[in-house]
């Protein structure tokens, strides 16, 4: 085998195990949790190709929610899917930073209210899930800060790319095992997780 062909092999042996990884995490989660979380860097369209898929394979109706500007009309686009379950996937939710502090409270309690078993007002149907596709800047802390909904309905899976993963480790470590919070700039690029000498 020629090495070009290996390359080749290895990239999509690594992106099936990528696959199977993501659908294990979807079948161990639907029916027990409601808030999925998916951190991404790269790669968005093959993950929405795979919840796709999936949602297709389990008789789920889909509901994409893939907007650069967020308001509260973001979760009412919900109102008309509370017939069948749905899978409803959010990208962007990052974006929610720039809007107003109530503004940002509002949709973000709108998105947990939703799934909020305590909720009699809710939009979706009972077996509805959000899936999460979580960039830099998600906003977790907010969300968790809001309500004990999040922290018993959400579960995460990493699939960032490696070197995304080992940096941010490493900016982690650095800060929380070091208590060193500075930036280090090299020939004009900053790195959160480099050591000065």
């Amino acid at each position: 085998m020629e090495e070009k062909e290996k390359i080749m092999w290895d990239d999509k042996k690594k992106m099936i195990s990528e696959e199977k990884m993501l659908e294990n995490f979807l079948n161990k989660y639907i029916g027990r949790k409601r808030l999925l979380v998916i951190r991404v860097t790269t790669g968005k369209e093959e993950i929405y190709t795979i919840l796709k898929d999936f949602a297709k394979n389990k008789a789920l109706g889909i509901t994409i929610l893939n907007k650069e500007k967020l308001d509260i009309d973001y979760v009412n686009e919900l109102k008309s899917k509370k017939d069948k379950p749905q899978m409803v996937i959010i990208d962007h939710l990052e974006q929610v930073k720039k809007l107003k502090t109530t503004d940002e409270a509002n949709l973000l309690r709108g998105i947990i209210d939703q799934i909020d078993p305590e909720n009699e007002d809710t939009i979706l149907h009972k077996d509805s899930f959000f899936v999460f596709l979580a960039v830099a800047g998600f906003p977790s802390q907010e969300l968790t800060s809001l309500s004990l909904t999040w922290a018993h309905e959400s579960a995460y899976i990493d699939c960032r790319d490696f070197r995304t993963k080992i940096i941010t480790h490493m900016e982690d470590y650095k800060k929380k095992n070091l208590n060193l919070d500075n930036v280090v700039t090299i020939k004009h690029r900053e790195y959160g997780h480099i050591l000065r000498d």
